[in-house]
């Protein structure tokens, strides 16, 4: 009896008819509890999604799937269907769904949003919408439906390359406000419009998820300077149970600019793991790095 089911295929040529001949058996592993698809680039369009999605209610006992459709031709229509199967997989605790450079919007991310509603032991989700047409307005609305969500302890959301604003941004950061049991928090906004204001004004929010233990957010390209990133990291002082931290950002910074934040990362007492542009660091790291930055600052 298959219960666990993972297939790589990313960047073979499966097209239509393929993704129809493996729907038809996979609808017959009916005990199937962990299913992942890696589907990228496979040359699949919304036909395939929707003959998919209708074989996938019949796996009344999955408990985790991932779904990998990333870099194909899919839109909304594909997208509908996937998300009215969601709302019947109600065994679903643990969601995986890349959907980046498709052809989708944002009715579509508000789509899959709603359908989660039906998921109650849902308790950890990612979704990567990068390089789709979501903008500022799409965020507000997926979130109005994702605060609804409060039994989520691990969230991962990329929304790269969407023309998002730094007021949508902070409103995001109130609906987060909802979500108190998450612990462990992945949020990537590179390549929008955010700025320096934008992200401090968001740090302000998230000071709110007092649970967190692990916190990762992603600003590259969006204009956020030292003052930005220092103000966002004195936001987090108050998240006591806040343990490792991961920031990224564009600037390649110089000697000043890192003590600065260096400075700033040292007065989150609780932090004991940072991870600055890829390095990564323990606390008695990080204080030695700053130390060798204090020197090399002139006189």
């Amino acid at each position: 009896m298959l219960k666990d089911l993972a297939l790589n295929l990313e960047g073979c040529a499966v097209g239509l008819q393929g993704l129809r001949s493996f729907s038809e058996r996979l609808q017959a592993l009916v005990w199937l509890t962990d299913l992942s698809l890696e589907l990228s680039s496979c040359e699949i369009d919304s036909d395939g999604l929707l003959g998919l999605a209708n074989c996938l209610e019949s796996l009344h006992h999955l408990s985790k799937l991932t779904l990998d459709f990333s870099e194909n031709e899919i839109d909304n229509h594909g997208v509908l269907a996937l998300a009215e199967t969601l709302k019947r997989l109600t065994m679903l605790g643990d969601l995986s769904i890349d959907c980046s450079h498709t052809e989708i919007d944002a009715d579509a991310v508000v789509l899959l949003a709603e359908a989660l509603l039906s998921l109650s032991q849902l308790t950890r989700l990612s979704f990567e919408f990068s390089g789709n047409a979501i903008d500022s307005e799409g965020l507000i609305e997926f979130g109005r439906h994702l605060k609804e969500l409060v039994n989520l302890t691990r969230l991962s959301l990329e929304f790269s390359d969407n023309e998002i604003r730094s007021d949508a941004l902070v409103e995001f950061g109130e609906q987060l406000q909802s979500l108190e049991k998450v612990v462990d928090l992945d949020l990537h906004f590179e390549n929008n419009e955010i700025g320096s204001d934008g992200f401090v004004r968001f740090g302000g929010k998230l000071k709110n998820l007092t649970r967190l233990t692990k916190l990762t957010v992603d600003c590259s390209d969006n204009e956020v300077e030292i003052d930005g990133l220092i103000g966002f990291v004195k936001h987090l002082r108050s998240l006591q149970q806040l343990t490792e931290l991961t920031l990224c950002f564009d600037q390649t910074p110089d000697d000043v600019w890192m003590g600065k934040l260096c400075q700033a990362l040292l007065e989150i007492p609780q932090v004991v793991v940072f991870c600055i542009q890829h390095s990564r660091y323990t606390r008695a790291e990080l204080a030695f790095r700053m130390t060798d930055l204090e020197q090399l600052e002139p006189q």
